[in-house]
């Protein structure tokens, strides 16, 4: 049979057929009207048998989409792309994936996989090109990027883009530096949040995100800034509070809203309770939202 539509939601999480059978299930999405805007995906999809496929359908919308553009119409409307825990790995995420993805997307949900810096390297190239230029949500949480992966993905970052989400992705302090500097530059100055959650960026790697956070119009709108449990005033010969100072003190912060600096240890052992207060006084009147 053929598919009703519209519909708002294509799930293809708990899909465990073979690569001929998701073919000849996507197949029998009619051409020329497809309008569901989140697409999910499982483990069934993202094989390096069925991925293949997979990116046949997105290359129909995305071709879909680009004719309807000329013709003034919107007959995909695409705009979520979740693939969580997916396996996903490097080379054929890489191959099939990135490259045919339909420019309609917002968002894309790629946490929980096995992403590499080479994979990503692909990706940035991606953003570059300004092959997604409506990509306003992206999540590539606990994927191994590494320094080079997260550098890779930095040079490609670019407005519209509202949320980032790198949390344990190994970024470490040259990571950080590499987005650090792409946030100076005012590159991705539409950005409302940015979890960078366990990423061992320590005190180096906190004082190019302080410097980026506080160079005027880098990051006006954000809103969420979560830096859990990254050791950030852990220095090469013992604490190094500089950094930590320059993010309390800026005043370039005035629309943030939750700043998560737990699980830094900032004073250690029984006076740890002590930073929250500490932090609450310092941060008085220059984050107003907080």
């Amino acid at each position: 049979g053929r598919f009703s539509l519209p519909f708002p939601t294509l799930d293809l999480s708990d899909f465990s057929l073979d690569a001929r059978k998701l073919s000849l299930f996507l197949s029998s999405v009619p051409s020329g009207s497809v309008v569901f805007e989140t697409l999910k995906c499982g483990r069934g999809v993202c094989t390096n048998s069925t991925l293949p496929v997979l990116a046949t359908f997105l290359q129909r919308l995305k071709a879909e989409g680009e004719r309807g553009a000329a013709r003034d119409e919107n007959p995909t409307s695409l705009k979520s792309l979740v693939a969580f825990k997916c396996g996903l790995e490097g080379a054929t995420a890489a191959m099939f994936l990135f490259p045919s993805l339909p420019r309609s997307q917002e968002s894309l949900e790629l946490g929980g996989n096995f992403l590499r810096s080479a994979s990503i390297t692909m990706f940035g190239s991606v953003l570059s090109v300004r092959w997604l230029p409506s990509l306003l949500n992206l999540d590539l949480s606990d994927n191994p990027l590494g320094p080079r992966g997260v550098e890779a993905l930095a040079t490609g970052l670019c407005t519209p883009l509202w949320s980032l989400n790198l949390a344990r992705t190994g970024a470490k302090e040259k990571g950080v530096e590499a987005l650090a500097e792409v946030l100076k530059e005012k590159k991705v100055s539409s950005l409302q949040s940015l979890d960078l959650t366990e990423n061992q960026m320590m005190a180096e790697g906190l004082k190019h995100l302080a410097a980026a956070v506080s160079t005027a119009d880098a990051v006006p709108k954000l809103r969420t800034l979560i830096l859990k449990k990254n050791n950030l005033v852990a220095g090469a010969t013992g604490r190094e509070y500089g950094p930590l100072s320059t993010l309390l003190s800026t005043n370039r912060l005035t629309e943030l809203e939750v700043l998560d600096l737990s699980k830094n240890f900032f004073w250690g052992g029984a006076i740890e309770g002590v930073s929250a207060a500490a932090i609450t006084t310092v941060t008085a009147g220059r984050f107003p939202k907080l």
